[in-house]
């Protein structure tokens, strides 16, 4: 309910005046989300040239670098490396892309012959990456795996042992401590860093969230599920793929979930339908464009046939325009008191999107006042509060104005698109004076 009787005239009051909005059905090219590409560096070479050639070419502003150190097995990292490292960190701050980060010793799967030997070796290089990416935190989007295994993936290496990985954990995070997000990439990986008795208290880091690389691939993601019940096999163990999804979605709402969608070995292809069911569970803010592009091209040849602003469209690009947030205004109230000038204003935002959004974004009204001045106000904050909800709606009341708009701006002043017709700066024209205080 509205906070004012609607349809119901009072002294001085013109009538309430609804608008409604229609979904654009287009891709908005707003930060933190969507589809990304892997990049490759090595941490003993100079990585200007591969700079200039993945800054040339790229098409996207999510982007996963990865950065493989395999080849220091002994003792600190060098100047060299540390230098070369700084230098990729730049390049995105610079280009103020949203940075995926992952450091490893192997990326083609050999781990086991690129790790250091020693365990204290591995500890001391996780001190020094974590120096680097609590320096750069600002840059990173998410940071994903502890180093080792295989892609860095936790798996496949020497030093799984849940004494060292627990080691690893406390060193990373606390030298970058909730300064950036960070994921590991299952959910019983989450679960030995996170004890039971610090989860059920909410004494844990709330930065820590998952990523799977292996969605769709088999009934279990290629390992990432197991298939006992939570009360079989307790906290530590994989959980079936229901419960472990269940707990995703948990983590998705604090952290950005993601990964790589595979084509599956063990039944027919995936549906958008069931695509998008799957990705709305997991709250699925980015996946990779370029990996096993089979599935990724099933999906284009498939059209959406809800209908909804998106019909006809591909299911591919249904997909794509709604991983991650999505907000709409979809609908705006407004009363204004021809005697006061106050204008009372209500307005309802809906996100479309698969998952939430985990910067600080604030919604905010602009006006024009008659003397050409420009007067904007707050009037829902931080957004990650919804994180879990699809309905937002705000209310508040103004002075004079002449004409109304509404934008979303990020913490850094990034402006949010929203799937409305807007300007060129992302900002949704509400009103002119004249349609609120109608002469009768």
């Amino acid at each position: 309910m509205f906070f004012w009787e609607i349809g119901k005239k009072l002294n001085n009051s013109n009538p309430v005046v609804t608008k409604t909005f229609e979904e654009l059905p287009v891709r908005l090219d707003n930060p933190g989300r969507g589809w990304y590409r892997i990049v490759y560096f090595l941490a003993d070479q100079d990585p200007t040239e591969k700079l200039h050639e993945y800054n040339y070419y790229r098409t996207e502003r999510l982007e996963l670098a990865v950065i493989n150190i395999g080849a220091y097995k002994e003792g600190e990292l060098p100047q060299k490396a540390l230098t070369n490292i700084r230098q990729i960190l730049d390049n995105y701050r610079q280009q103020d892309i949203d940075l995926i980060l992952r450091v490893v010793y192997d990326h083609e799967g050999k781990a086991m012959e690129k790790e250091p030997f020693f365990f204290a070796t591995v500890r001391r290089q996780t001190e020094q990456i974590a120096e680097l990416v609590k320096e750069y935190a600002e840059g990173i989007f998410l940071y994903q795996g502890l180093m080792i295994g295989n892609w860095g993936e936790m798996h496949t290496s020497r030093f799984l042992q849940e004494a060292n990985l627990r080691l690893l954990a406390d060193c990373f995070y606390g030298i970058v401590g909730t300064s950036v997000y960070t994921a590991v990439r299952t959910p019983k990986l989450w679960r030995l860093l996170v004890p039971e008795k610090a989860f059920s208290e909410g004494d844990y880091l709330n930065t820590l969230g998952l990523f799977d690389d292996g969605i769709f691939g088999s009934m279990n993601h290629l390992g990432t599920f197991g298939t006992e019940k939570r009360e079989s096999v307790g906290w530590e163990k994989a959980w079936s793929g229901e419960e472990e999804l269940d707990f995703i979605e948990n983590t998705a709402r604090k952290v950005p979930f993601g990964g790589e969608v595979i084509f599956p070995k063990d039944r027919e292809e995936v549906s958008v339908c069931e695509a998008v069911e799957q990705f709305r569970k997991m709250g699925v803010t980015y996946l990779n464009q370029n990996y096993d592009t089979r599935l990724l091209e099933h999906w284009e040849k498939q059209k959406w046939t809800q209908k909804d602003a998106w019909f006809g469209h591909s299911g591919l690009e249904y997909l794509g325009a709604h991983l991650g947030y999505r907000f709409w205004l979809k609908e705006a109230n407004a009363r204004g008191d021809a005697h006061s000038g106050v204008v009372k204003i209500c307005v309802k935002l809906e996100n479309l999107g698969f998952a939430g959004v985990y910067q600080k974004v604030d919604v905010f009204l602009e006006w024009e006042t008659a003397d050409h001045c420009r007067k904007h106000k707050c009037i829902l904050e931080d957004l990650r509060a919804f994180n879990g909800q699809t309905e937002m709606q705000a209310e508040t009341e103004i002075g004079e104005f002449e004409n109304l708009s509404l934008f979303l701006e990020q913490r850094d002043g990034k402006r949010i698109f929203l799937a409305n017709a807007s300007d060129e700066k992302g900002s949704v024209l509400l009103w002119k004076k004249e349609e609120i205080f109608k002469k009768s």
